[in-house]
């Protein structure tokens, strides 16, 4: 039977532990990657939807009226 050098063990059941934490690190770092992708796709639908709205007919015809009412909004008391 071999003798396990004390620091040898220690070592390497640090070395155990360390790649534990970094494993579920880089699981966590995964989750984070895709939740940041799901966001940046909403965000890009969203501005699109935006967009649409800005540039259809309603949307510039109804243009007076809002300005209007910012006007209104500022001079309440």
């Amino acid at each position: 039977m071999a003798v396990i050098d004390p620091e040898a063990a220690r070592l390497a059941a640090e070395l155990r532990a360390v790649n534990e934490r970094l494993a579920e690190t880089e699981l966590v770092n995964r989750r984070l990657r895709g939740r940041l992708r799901t966001a940046r796709a909403n965000e890009e639908r969203l501005q699109a939807q935006l967009r649409l709205m800005r540039h259809s007919l309603s949307w510039r015809i109804t243009y007076p009226v809002r300005a209007f009412m910012r006007v209104v909004k500022r001079r309440r008391f």
